[in-house]
């Protein structure tokens, strides 16, 4: 018998509090939708990396599909992880107070980022993916919080 959203929820709960987090750490909620449901797992301080989150939680993903790989309609559960905004919000601030001091031409590195100011904008590259096209971003609080995500998805709490 395949288990409600709200189950399933409280299970991913129980597996995160077995795993050593708290609600403190991590928040989980239910979003119901037409035919199916999404749970929300939200991060709730730097230094909890996304992809151990997100590989728990990939255990409570339903995704029905067809012999082709088609998407059926009916009751598929998804699974949203992410960071909260408040959390990332000092990893934005810093990043943005640090690319803001760049003229138009200047780069800067922000860990594992290149940040460059065009005349349009903002490029964010990644250093060791030198063939991948830098991310373009129009004001520099988006091309900031790229960068924020991306930090504290690999566990780090400032940007070295």
């Amino acid at each position: 018998m395949a288990l409600t959203p709200e189950q399933a929820a409280q299970r991913f709960r129980d597996l995160l509090t077995s795993n050593g987090f708290t609600p403190e750490d991590v928040r989980v909620s239910v979003d119901p939708m037409s035919l199916g449901s999404t749970i929300d797992v939200t991060i709730m301080r730097l230094g909890i990396r996304l992809d151990a989150i997100d590989r728990l939680a990939k255990k409570h993903l339903e995704i029905e599909v067809d012999a082709a790989g088609e998407l059926l309609l009916g009751w598929n559960r998804h699974v949203d992880v992410r960071y909260a905004r408040a959390a990332l919000a000092p990893l934005q601030a810093e990043a943005a107070a640090r690319i803001g001091l760049l003229k138009r031409g200047q780069s800067a590195e922000l860990g594992s980022y290149v940040v460059t100011r065009s005349d349009v904008g903002w490029e964010v590259a990644v250093k060791h993916l030198p063939d991948e096209l830098p991310r373009a971003f129009p004001s520099r609080e988006r091309a900031a919080r790229w960068v924020a995500q991306w930090v504290a998805a690999s566990g780090k709490k400032s940007i070295p």
